[in-house]
């Protein structure tokens, strides 16, 4: 029976067949997020849902505001899947570069997902999404591993205030959804939510774990977006989302600055609140003053000169941006690999591959783009194979200046691999 289950649930095949074809519902605005192999291959991406149908094989459709909809546009349509006549859906083999072929039973790992933490029922092209739903693809697989989720996984979610105030605890509530099926057909699901007890939250450098009423708090200084992410062991697929530290009137996270501030006196029962203090070097873009000055961005996850053994090549790239009063308009990469000096590449992130460089050296690399965040991460899809490697950060900020000064150990890491 679990055998068939698996079947039916993997790839989005779920119950497609028997419900029959959705009726397409209206754009939504929802969030999309993918947990690979090695982590989070996709942060979570806020989408708007289209009427615009999704073909990946030239033939057969889904409806633009779909599961499958949201897919192709959190992804740039980065992702394939075959057609299952049966069950009138697309069946997932790859997202980005994690490809593990058309399902099977004996399979040792298969594309899933589910909405709001429970297990989708109506296939990819089923799924017809509504206003705020939290869609996560994640690697299955049949057996318990620190690399997959199995069968009988649950689903984390997470309650947090989409602002937290700087030095205050945020409170945050997990619970752990977990879905059953009926023993015969139509298979019908069966989703449960409980506290998750013994969960990791953690955002900012900042860690707790959940009591058994599944709550936590973790209290943020650095202010600014933050990612949360919560983890409970190797049968609980992750959440992760992005939260601000403001106090409301520092500059951050929209918010308008004090020297910027307008609006009406406070009653007179409320005695004026004292205005934090501000510190600017009067051209960074706080405290009112016009940003002039580019952000710094940083490595995290590998160290200036660095050596890795042959196959232990890291695959997670990783770092922050410090924070910058106008906002982050883009966080670029270049990755470069050169061997004895003269067989020379670089990562094309449109491809999500190494191409041949004519001429060697990192400033004739390619720069691909990984997004907005801080904290900005970036899964190559296999483990770096031997070489000479140089990683380099650019950050951009939404006032237009960019930071071109490359600082060996900052944003600029030379390591070894092999």
């Amino acid at each position: 029976m679990k055998q068939k289950i698996l079947g039916l649930l993997v790839g989005g095949l779920a119950l497609a067949a028997a419900s029959g074809p959705a009726l397409a519902a209206s754009p939504a605005t929802v969030t999309v997020r993918v947990e690979g192999s090695s982590g989070a291959l996709l942060a979570p991406t806020t989408v708007t849902t289209t009427t615009t149908p999704v073909v990946k094989d030239g033939t057969h459709q889904c409806t633009g505001t779909s599961a499958a909809g949201a897919l192709e546009l959190a992804t740039g349509g980065n992702w394939a899947g075959s057609w299952d006549a049966g069950f009138g859906t697309y069946s997932v083999e790859r997202i980005k570069g994690e490809d593990y072929g058309a399902f099977s039973a004996s399979a040792p790992y298969f594309w899933a997902f589910v909405i709001n933490g429970g297990a989708a029922d109506g296939g990819i092209c089923g799924e017809e999404l509504q206003p705020g739903d939290d869609i996560v693809f994640y690697t299955g697989c049949n057996a318990s591993s620190t690399s997959c989720y199995p069968f009988d996984s649950s689903a984390l979610q997470a309650t947090a205030p989409a602002t937290a105030a700087p030095g205050q605890p945020l409170s945050v509530a997990v619970t752990a959804v977990s879905t059953t099926f009926d023993s015969s057909p139509p298979y019908a699901a069966h989703t449960t939510r409980a506290p998750a007890a013994g969960a990791e939250v953690r955002a900012g450098g900042v860690a707790a774990t959940t009591g058994a009423d599944g709550t936590a708090s973790v209290t943020l200084a650095d202010r600014g977006p933050v990612t949360l992410r919560v983890t409970g062991g190797p049968k609980a697929v992750p959440y992760e989302r992005t939260l601000c530290v403001t106090d409301g009137h520092d500059g951050f996270c929209g918010t308008a600055a004090p020297s910027t501030q307008t609006g009406s006196e406070p009653p007179a029962s409320a005695p004026p609140a004292a205005a934090p203090p501000c510190t600017t070097d009067g051209h960074d873009g706080f405290c009112g003053t016009t940003d002039t000055e580019a952000a710094y961005g940083f490595v995290s996850s590998i160290r200036e000169h660095q050596r890795f053994r042959r196959h232990h090549g890291p695959r997670d790239l990783s770092g922050r941006v410090d924070a910058d009063g106008s906002g982050l308009q883009d966080v670029e990469l270049r990755l470069t690999r050169s061997r004895h000096w003269r067989h020379c590449a670089t990562f094309d992130g449109t491809r999500e591959r190494f191409v041949r460089l004519r001429r060697c050296g990192a400033a004739h690399g390619r720069w691909f783009s990984v997004g907005d965040q801080s904290d900005w991460t970036y899964l190559v899809p296999r483990r770096l194979a031997r070489g000479r490697y140089v990683l380099d950060v650019r950050v951009t900020d939404r006032a237009g200046n960019r930071d071109t000064t490359l600082a060996r150990g900052r944003n600029r890491v030379v390591f070894v691999v092999g």
